[in-house]
């Protein structure tokens, strides 16, 4: 068992966060600017994904388990992980490659210089904090999974580096889910022996990406006890991947 002192929910990285950002009533969740698409897109396919890529294939070892699962996805999905690297978040979209996840992250990366800038071109939704802007941000993030779109959490709720348990979840990935009827697709950021090549100038593990297979909310329970219940079984599924 890995002891730890902060709370489970407490980021135990912390990024400079002195730049002015608020999610506002009209705050636009996903954006429709065609302008900013078409730049966005460039500046994604042409610069960040080639750089990331192979930062992460080169010095993370980077390597993805269990693509066929993705085949198994009917329509719109949430995905869900554990939140243990800086670089997850590419990670993560590297290994649903072709489909781009929108993936919810802290309002704090929108306020840290460089970062804001890259979470934003890449797509990321911010969470708000308040009750009435969480309503406007689930209100958007089921219409981009009833439109068959795709939407990352990290039911962690906060990045521990280099941590190889899984800690508990909350309930909003699994709120989405259940209330929108789509699947949750469980996915494990798991730590390797380098081996091979790796072993030549990598002292630290390598990462690999497993995906499970989707689950399914349970129709035959309350609201309440199907949020409940598709948490619990994320949560397992996601910890018996450890074992892969």
């Amino acid at each position: 068992m890995q002891n730890e002192t902060v709370p489970a929910d407490s980021h135990k990285t912390h990024l400079p966060q002195t730049q002015k950002f608020e999610i506002g009533k009209d705050y636009k969740y996903i954006s429709n600017n065609p302008f900013f698409l078409f730049f966005s897109f460039l500046f994604k396919y042409l610069i960040i994904y080639p750089v990331f890529f192979t930062i992460t294939k080169v010095v993370l070892g980077y390597k993805v388990v269990g693509r066929s699962n993705i085949k198994k996805l009917d329509g719109g999905t949430v995905t869900v992980s554990n939140h243990v690297h800086v670089l997850d978040a590419p990670m993560i979209s590297f290994s649903l490659f072709p489909k781009q996840p929108r993936i919810t992250s802290i309002k704090g990366n929108f306020q840290t210089p460089g970062v804001s800038f890259l979470v934003k071109v890449l797509g990321a939704v911010p969470i708000p904090e308040t009750p009435n802007e969480l309503k406007e941000f689930f209100d958007a993030m089921t219409k981009e999974v009833n439109r068959g779109g795709i939407v990352h959490f990290y039911p962690e709720a906060a990045l521990w580096p280099g941590f190889t348990e899984i800690r508990p979840f909350k309930k909003g990935a699994f709120h989405l889910a259940a209330s929108a009827d789509v699947q949750v697709l469980p996915m494990l950021i798991k730590q390797r022996e380098p081996k091979g090549v790796f072993r030549l100038y990598k002292k630290k593990p390598c990462i690999t990406v497993i995906i499970g297979e989707p689950i399914k909310a349970n129709k035959d329970l309350s609201s309440k006890q199907s949020v409940l219940d598709i948490r619990q079984r994320t949560h397992d599924a996601i910890t018996k991947l450890l074992e892969v």
